[in-house]
């Protein structure tokens, strides 16, 4: 079984949120130097259960501290397959590029990829994609939906959220939507995502995972923000990797 497949096979379970399977599957395939690494996240996981059980972690911060455990099996993921091809995405440091495979991926949403912005519900959300990597705040509900080069439908399964720090501002859920039918029109959500409140150095841009999508028009929603004190949400720059159909 090539390297590919085994990382594919470990993202799938996570993917399918059958995270002790994807524990015990990445402890037979990685070597011992990670043995610890799985065994602290096999306790956090343990432990978090017991709290939810308990009623002691109230249910967004549960899912806040099970996307911490989902980016960090994925990172390990990482180690299964070929060092990645570094691809640039106008970021300030290389520390800001999200890993992604090499298999023709591209950063759908840069205008060197040939991404139209088609509608938004304010000016500003123009610099979620301006390669910047500088927060700027927006309203709840904020929209911007994107085209693709020359029209044409684009192929894609990860959208990625870059997180520089930890700030009761920064957007806690958001949706993902896709249409075939118009920028305005026919859209259906592909899901609705938890991001967490921190820097993540293995994976700055955090990482959300979907089912395939095959789409002329994508849209972003920004739902909520983590600490309700704070009166509007903020982002800094997004990437959806995929291919052109």
């Amino acid at each position: 079984m090539s390297d590919l497949t085994l990382f594919q096979k470990a993202q799938d379970l996570i993917g399918e949120n059958k995270l002790d399977e994807a524990v015990d599957y990445l402890e037979s395939i990685l070597d011992r130097s990670h043995r610890k690494d799985l065994a602290a996240l096999s306790a956090r996981m343990h432990d978090l259960r017991q709290r939810e059980h308990l009623g002691t972690i109230d249910a967004p911060d549960a899912t806040v501290q099970w996307n911490a455990i989902r980016y960090a099996l994925l990172g390990l993921t990482e180690e299964v397959r070929e060092p990645p091809q570094i691809l640039e995405t106008g970021g300030t440091s290389s520390a800001s590029q999200a890993p992604v495979q090499k298999e023709g991926r591209i950063n759908l949403l840069t205008r060197e990829n040939g991404v139209r912005i088609l509608e938004m519900s304010n000016r500003r959300l123009e610099r979620l994609i301006d390669g910047a990597e500088k927060a700027t705040k927006f309203k709840k509900n904020d929209q911007i939906t994107f085209g693709f080069k020359d029209g044409k439908p684009a192929l894609f399964d990860l959208f990625t959220f870059y997180i520089g720090g930890s700030s009761g501002y920064n957007t806690r859920e958001f949706e993902l939507l896709v249409s075939d039918e118009s920028p305005i029109d026919g859209f259906r959500s592909i899901g609705m995502f938890t991001t967490y409140d921190g820097y993540l150095p293995e994976t700055p841009y955090q990482l959300f995972r979907f089912p395939k999508q095959k789409a002329k028009y994508f849209r972003l929603k920004l739902l909520s923000y983590h600490s309700q004190r704070s009166a509007l949400p903020q982002g800094a720059e997004v990437q959806l990797w995929g291919e052109l159909a």
